[in-house]
């Protein structure tokens, strides 16, 4: 996206992440290992198809949930999240450079 986007816009965003997380949880794709990923993935996935000219909320929504796959680990990869709750460590990620 470039520039601003109108109220209207965001409106049709709003609306196809209700709709998303609709169809997310009727279909019981919901579990202990997305639970914290799952709207952010949603929302990513709004936004890319967004990016791609889709100005259907349902649309929308139905691609994204479609492609919830596809989405879930760019966007873990980017939070710095790990794909399994109990593959989380205390531990740095990163060692000191001298």
């Amino acid at each position: 996206m470039q520039g601003a986007i109108s109220s209207d816009e965001c409106e049709t965003l709003s609306q196809a992440l209700e709709h998303a997380w609709e169809i997310f949880l009727r279909a019981k794709r919901l579990d202990r290992h997305n639970l914290d990923i799952s709207k952010p993935t949603l929302l990513y996935g709004i936004l890319e198809a967004f990016k791609e000219g889709e100005r259907h909320a349902r649309r929308l929504a139905i691609r994204v949930v479609a492609s919830f796959d596809r989405f879930e680990p760019i966007v873990r990869h980017h939070r710095g999240w790990s794909s399994h709750a109990e593959t989380l460590t205390d531990e740095p990620s990163r060692k000191a450079v001298r």
